[in-house]
């Protein structure tokens, strides 16, 4: 069965054939700025249309292409509507979104330790339904995931693929790529320096994981499975500390989740010093605080407890509950295997530009991770050569 239907773009009507037959493999509609293909369930467009008040970009979504969304931004994958298009291009219906929106009307309901602090409100939604929207290498804005990193590599084809909803990690790099094959973010020649979405810290972070036991754990397998969370700042010259030399920079990291050959992780680490001078007075190329292994009197609460019999290739949540400091509390941090608590609290003062390296070494004044409350994190997915990661799900909850 076949039908026409228009579609208002810029003030003109396109009108094309939609195939209501999901099986059609030809392109049914094509345009300037938009080109459906019959046999698949999304085909992205840059398409203005407007209706109804409303403004945006048009994606078709149904494969027999009776339904369309619009977003308030285009490809930001934070969609506002669905509606109903007739044939006059007249916007028939709207009703709330399905997927993420930027008015926090998702349909989904967040984890219970995400709730409770009013992080209510998707800022991400990635897998499942809501599907993967990965930059083809062009460093483009406005898209959700990008390959480049931060690094200046391109990292070559076939790092990751799509099938059904899940999202396969893989590495195909030679030496360690820092467990960074897809971000939120990436280096980008404008005023801010780079393109994508960043957080910071009030925010849950979940991820939906089917991974692969390295076989050896270690960097000289090139890495390991691995959501986590990265500073901006250090990654576009903007993590200078107050009152130390030029150059001389400090931030926090991350890891919601690493997968090693008995045990996940769940760290932060607090970054600092000069690469590649001997104000480091570190292993290169800088020095480090963390909590895991006890260092520098903050307590392990890296390893993640989880229950007996655990497989980790089954499809596991992961969560990451950071939560900033205030005048009157300390911030801290949580990790979380589905949905219940796994790790200790990570707990820091509210940051001091005061602080100094040498009180950093032991915490003094539970330093340690609180320079990440003035940070933008970087959310990041990646893996070893040798243990491919399936993801189902990437959820960022924040506050309204």
């Amino acid at each position: 069965m076949k039908a026409i239907r228009s579609f208002l773009v810029l003030g003109l009507t396109v009108t094309g054939i939609l195939a209501f037959n999901s099986s059609a493999s030809a392109t049914c509609i094509t345009d300037a700025c938009l080109t459906v293909d019959c046999a698949t369930d999304i085909s992205t467009s840059k398409c203005p249309v407007a209706g109804a008040g409303l403004t945006g970009c048009l994606e078709t979504y149904a494969k027999d292409h009776s339904s369309y969304k619009v977003s308030a931004s285009c490809h930001t994958g934070l969609w506002d509507y669905w509606v109903s298009i007739e044939s006059s291009a007249t916007v028939l219906s709207t009703y709330p979104a399905l997927f993420p929106s930027s008015s926090g009307s998702s349909g989904l309901t967040p984890p219970p330790q995400a709730a409770a602090l009013g992080y209510t409100k998707l800022a991400l939604n990635q897998g499942g339904s809501a599907g993967w929207d990965i930059d083809d290498n062009t460093g483009d804005a406005g898209h959700v995931w990008y390959q480049g990193g931060f690094s200046g590599k391109k990292y070559a084809p076939g790092n990751f693929s799509v099938s059904d909803g899940v999202l396969t990690v893989t590495n195909n790099i030679t030496g360690y790529n820092y467990n960074w094959t897809l971000s939120t973010a990436e280096t980008a020649k404008n005023a801010q320096k780079y393109v994508g979405t960043v957080f910071r810290r009030g925010y849950y972070a979940e991820a939906t994981i089917s991974a692969t036991t390295p076989n050896t754990e270690g960097l000289q397998k090139g890495g390991w499975p691995a959501f986590w969370a990265d500073s901006l700042p250090h990654f576009i010259g903007e993590a200078q500390w107050p009152g130390q030399p030029a150059g001389f920079e400090q931030w926090n990291e991350c890891d919601f989740f690493e997968l090693w050959q008995t045990h996940y992780t769940f760290s932060m680490l607090s970054w600092y010093g000069h690469s590649g001078t001997s104000t480091t007075a570190c292993a290169s190329p800088y020095c480090r605080v963390g909590n895991n292994n006890g260092q520098n009197n903050i307590p392990d609460y890296s390893v993640g407890k989880v229950p007996a019999g655990t497989k980790w290739s089954d499809f596991n949540t992961y969560g990451s509950l950071l939560v900033p400091a205030t005048s009157t509390s300390d911030g801290y941090s949580e990790g979380y295997f589905n949905n219940s608590l796994a790790t200790g609290k990570n707990t820091w003062a509210p940051y001091k530009s005061s602080a100094t390296p040498s009180g950093l070494k032991t915490n003094v004044g539970n330093q340690a991770f609180s320079v990440g409350d003035t940070q933008s994190d970087v959310i990041v997915l990646g893996t070893g050569p040798d243990a491919p990661m399936k993801v189902n799900m990437v959820r960022i909850w924040v506050k309204p």
